[in-house]
Formats: C-alpha cells, structure tokens, sequence
C-alpha cells in the first residue's frame, strides 16, 4: 500500500462515525455521547493567570509573550534510560479554547499515570483518558467547542482528538508523522509543540498499536491496562515547567 494510501486510510479510520445503542463511536477517538445543544458546551475558567503575558521591545519593537511550557514526565519507553521529559509549549494564539481546557486537566493532576493507548508509527501518538475511572467520568462529559485551525498539524504538534465536530473533552495527540497536514482540513486544531523531548515521543512503547479498547479503559481504568498491556508508555507527571 502506497504511503498516500495509508495516510487516507487513517483518516478514515480517525474520524469514522458509527452510531450504536444511541452512542456516537469515533473509532480510534473518544466515545460518549454529544451534548443536545453545542451551545451549552461548558468551558471551565483555569486558576492560571497572566498566561499571556504580553510585552514589547522598545528597542526592537517586537512582540514577546511569556511562554506558557508544560512538562511531561515519561516513563516505560523504549529507551536505555526508559524515561524521559518532554516539555510542550501551549499556544493560546493557536488555540485559546483548546488551552485552556489543557490547563484545566494540569490544574486537576489529570495526566498523571495516563497511558499512551493508541500509537500508530509515523502517525500518532494518543493519550488523555485518565487511569482513575471516577476523574475520568467526571472530565468525559465536559465537551468543549472547537478552535479553528490556525497552525498545520506538522511533526511535534500537540492536538485534541475528537468524535467530529464541537466533541473535545480530555483526548489528545502528538503528530509524529511528517505527512500529517491533511488533518488541518478535518477540523483538526494543534495547540501547542513539543519545544524539547520528541526524541522522547518517538520512544513511546508502539507494540499494542491500536489494540487497547477506549471503552474498557473508559470503565476498567489502568487495572485493564495494567492486565492486559503493561509495556505501555505513561506519563508519570504533568505540570507547568518552572
């Protein structure tokens, strides 16, 4: 099969809807039920300020921004050391919405222990449901709009995964693949990049691929995890880089 051939075929696979028993099933993506009116999506407000602290150069005139960086601890790779940080830099010009849903989940702890559950090589890498199935409900109903794409889905990029349109809640990926830029026409937002670590990103554990079931984790947790696919890559910790 041409590369061509497969980048399509991920796309349908990413983005496929099937409806089941009253569910929307996004396979390969997150799996609950779209709110009845969009407009009530519910965006929280994060307890993290001054995030875009903008000023300027007077002798160059230009524009700076303190960086808003998030650092990830991993663990389980494939690597000599086994572990790894990778820190991300959040882009709120990108995607303001997307953000500030991201540091929402880092204000709740919610990347600590999670899984990277669907690693697709060249592709994809995928976290964001949490180990805790009682977190996880609580975050799983809080759909949040979309953010119109404003930057390409290039090799580094940090973006939620959706179940179509106005369908964010937790789920994101990385793009490791560098033929990714067709996912900006499917509504695909990045929100921020790896700026250190992608050597890291690349070790992440990819022998399971995309056996690991969503809706097993959804109401197994890790323990599902732990039993069934404990080579998988975690993240230990996630926080605001000091």
């Amino acid at each position: 099969m041409s590369a061509a051939c497969s980048r399509k075929g991920y796309a349908i696979i990413f983005l496929a809807i099937v409806s089941t028993a009253g569910l929307f099933v996004a396979l390969g993506l997150t799996v609950f039920q779209p709110a009845e009116d969009k407009s009530k999506a519910t965006v929280e407000t994060s307890s993290y300020t001054n995030t875009t602290d903008t000023t300027y150069d007077d002798d160059e005139g230009s524009q700076s921004s303190t960086k808003l960086l998030i650092e990830l601890e991993l663990s389980n790779l494939m690597n000599d050391a086994t572990t790894g940080k990778v820190i991300i830099e959040l882009k709120p010009e990108w995607a303001p919405i997307g953000v500030e849903r991201f540091l929402n989940l880092t204000e709740d702890n919610f990347w600590d222990d999670c899984r990277f559950f669907r690693v697709v090589p060249n592709f994809i890498v995928q976290f964001g449901i949490n180990g805790d199935v009682e977190k996880q409900a609580k975050w799983r109903e809080q759909v949040i709009p979309d953010d119109p794409v404003q930057q390409t889905n290039r090799r580094g990029t940090m973006v939620f995964a959706s179940a179509g349109p106005n369908t964010r809640t937790s789920q994101m990926f990385i793009n490791t693949g560098t033929s990714n830029s067709y996912l900006d026409g499917y509504g695909f937002a990045p929100i921020g990049e790896v700026m250190e670590g992608m050597d890291f990103v690349d070790a992440i554990y990819d022998g399971h691929r995309e056996d690991p079931q969503q809706p097993q984790i959804q109401s197994l947790g890790n323990q599902y995890l732990l039993d069934n696919f404990p080579e998988l890559s975690y993240i230990v910790s996630g926080r605001l880089a000091e």
